[in-house]
């Protein structure tokens, strides 16, 4: 009966351990779990800024565009219209 109550005592001790050791682990796991969010905000972040900065590109070269065919546009009038 003594060593059971032995027995049942080591294991409750090595249990307990174990169970301190999971939650250590547990513990280590969500800090990473944390920093690995506190990375993805920061790159969601530099990808909106990207984003912004090629929205802004897209406008200019647009707008280059447009001015580059409307110059062609008007030398071909006055061209075809007026030759002198």
């Amino acid at each position: 009966m003594e060593d059971t109550n032995q027995l049942l005592a080591q294991l409750g001790t090595k249990i307990d351990q174990l169970n301190t050791h999971i939650k250590s682990e547990f513990k280590a796991l969500n800090d990473r779990v944390i920093e690995v969010e506190k990375s993805i905000i920061k790159l969601d972040e530099k990808v909106s800024g990207i984003d912004k900065r090629l929205s802004n590109e897209e406008t200019v070269s647009r707008t280059a565009f447009g001015a580059i065919l409307a110059g062609v546009a008007l030398s071909v009038i006055k061209y075809l219209f007026f030759p002198n």
